[in-house]
């Protein structure tokens, strides 16, 4: 599922706010804000907070910086670790019910992405 916000500004203020389904099926999207406990419409809160935190923690991603990635492999690789160990320590350190095998096949993904940046 993927949704699109769209907002409308005024004399740099929004004004409105409308939501485009991309991918996947409206009313199912619906069903799912419904069953949410977090949130009642879509919006992009989620999404910025995880870009916020992660140009916070990974300085790769911290422009005016020693360690900005001017090159796209060391920011993949940087990426691609920061997202395993994040998502991680997220499952355990909020007791969440870890799903093992959906979480190993992920780490699985991550490795061979690294790897095969590594090697070419």
């Amino acid at each position: 599922m993927y949704c699109r916000i769209i907002k409308q500004k005024k004399k740099g203020r929004v004004v409105r706010v409308d939501t485009e389904v991309v991918f996947g099926d409206e009313q199912r999207i619906k069903e799912q804000i419904a069953d949410s406990p977090v949130s009642s419409h879509v919006n992009t809160a989620f999404v910025e907070r995880n870009n916020l935190t992660m140009r916070e923690r990974n300085r790769r991603l911290t422009r005016k910086t020693m360690g900005f990635s001017k090159e796209k492999i060391p920011l993949v690789e940087s990426s691609n670790l920061y997202s395993a160990i994040y998502y991680l320590i997220n499952n355990f350190s909020a007791r969440r019910k870890f799903t093992f095998p959906r979480n190993l096949q992920f780490l699985i993904w991550i490795l061979e992405a690294t790897t095969a940046a590594v090697a070419s």
